[in-house]
């Protein structure tokens, strides 16, 4: 088996040196850009995409949401120099839940009802036409 891999190793080896100047510049060329190419699309594909959650408030606020968070498993971060919160868009309805049921945003009028109307669960389809309809009919009184 060693000697196998030998053998195509020297092979390759032989079959490099003989290629001319301009083809081994070509070819490093086609490596550097594959490789540029995959480290983009690998970049694009697992970046975490964050929104902004609640921003505005007050330190202890802040503290008390990013604990809650944290209980629940959902990342979260600071914005806007650490008066406000972000997190991961995969996560958003889960810590509207979680923001809607925390004693710290109990000042801000902001409810479960809240919550569950801005991740746009319980919606389905023909509740939106009826509502769409509705107001179209409103405007049209």
């Amino acid at each position: 088996m060693q000697d196998r891999f030998r053998d195509m190793r020297k092979a390759t080896v032989g079959r490099w040196k003989a290629q001319k100047p301009t083809r081994k510049i070509l070819l490093g060329m086609f490596g550097a850009a594959l490789v540029v190419t995959l480290s983009i699309t690998i970049y694009m594909t697992t970046r975490v995409e964050w929104m902004v959650l609640v921003n505005g408030l007050d330190a202890s606020e802040i503290g008390q949401i990013q604990n809650e968070l944290k209980e629940q498993n959902i990342d979260s971060k600071f914005v806007g120099h650490a008066t406000g919160i972000s997190v991961p868009k995969k996560l958003k309805n889960e810590a509207l839940i979680v923001l809607a049921n925390s004693s710290a945003v109990s000042s801000m009028d902001f409810t479960f009802q809240d919550a569950i109307g801005a991740s746009g669960m319980g919606s389905t389809e023909s509740v939106k036409r009826a509502s769409f309809k509705r107001l179209f009919e409103s405007d049209l009184n």
